[in-house]
């Protein structure tokens, strides 16, 4: 790993995503805050953010695929950088209107998608001669550690700040990370395995892809199991911001701490896990993992059974 932080064409390519991932975890909890406290039905609009915010990648993620392997890394992670720049400022102006904030939440899911997948088909141009399970372990990692900093920060600011700083300074990280993507020229490189599918329309080289997905049992029994769990997830992560926002009425905050409470969880899952993976079998540990997540949620049943009576959304 020390050998990869010397790199100074990794660390470029590192600080850009730290970057671009930073002014994601700040507007997050920003945007479900807003929607949690400014409007009529909290708890409709906070799930309509987090399907907003999850759908994008969800749906788009095979079908983007295709396209980073026939188009440089650059051009669609310096594009959807730059068009979240758009879509960022153009909240503060519709911050009032939910709907419209939906859109444009909907719309930056789908830049986001566009950049996570040229993220980690560039990987390989980046980490030339390095361990490329190294490089993602670093940036799984640093993403988990963005997610515990992020929302404390983001906290922070709308306490201290105001709501529009937030949505300026996530604006500049993705300028910030364009700026270091365009200076890349590494990065105009179509990845190696784009002049194979190159010679494949696009739509059969989404069909090989899934064809060889479902091929491998492991990977078809993993893309069956997480439908359901990713469902949970979704339930849950709508559930908490309710509870946290609607019942507790936490402010801005406390309100980050408790996220990035959440954040440290998910840390101490990315340290512990590569020790467990090497002693237990893969899908004995996830299935393990579903049922410690499963047995937590039950955790949470007497306290919503004996707890305060729900009182309306505070108003920032």
């Amino acid at each position: 790993m020390l050998e990869l932080l010397k790199d100074r064409t990794y660390i470029r390519y590192w600080l850009a995503v730290v970057a671009s991932f930073l002014g994601d975890a700040i507007t997050k909890i920003t945007l479900i805050y807003v929607v949690a406290t400014e409007t009529d039905d909290p708890v409709l609009y906070v799930s309509l953010v987090v399907i907003a915010q999850l759908l994008p990648f969800g749906v788009l993620g095979a079908f983007v695929g295709p396209l980073a392997d026939r188009l440089p890394a650059r051009m669609l992670m310096v594009g959807s950088d730059l068009v979240r720049v758009a879509l960022v400022l153009a909240m503060i102006v519709v911050r009032d209107s939910p709907l419209l904030l939906l859109v444009l939440i909907l719309l930056s899911g789908i830049a986001k998608a566009f950049f996570e997948t040229a993220r980690i088909t560039a990987i390989p141009l980046i980490v030339r001669g390095h361990s490329i399970p190294t490089a993602v372990a670093l940036f799984q990692s640093t993403n988990h550690t963005l997610n515990l900093v992020g929302p404390a920060l983001g906290g922070l600011l709308i306490a201290f700040g105001s709501v529009t700083a937030v949505f300026v300074l996530d604006a500049a990280t993705f300028v910030l990370s364009a700026v270091l993507l365009a200076s890349m020229a590494v990065l105009r490189e179509v990845p190696v395995r784009g002049a194979d599918s190159g010679r494949e329309g696009y739509w059969q080289s989404l069909r090989t892809g899934i064809s060889g997905v479902l091929a491998v049992p492991s990977l078809r029994f993993l893309a069956i199991v997480m439908v359901p769990v990713m469902l949970v997830l979704g339930l849950f992560t709508t559930n908490l911001n309710s509870q946290l926002l609607g019942v507790f009425e936490l402010p801005a905050f406390e309100y980050g701490l408790a996220q990035a409470g959440f954040g440290a969880g998910c840390v101490i899952g990315a340290l512990t896990g590569p020790p467990l993976v090497r002693r237990f079998s893969d899908r004995g540990l996830l299935i393990g993992s579903i049922v410690l997540f499963g047995a937590s949620l039950l955790l949470l049943a007497p306290p919503a059974r004996r707890g305060r009576p729900p009182t309306r959304a505070c108003s920032v």
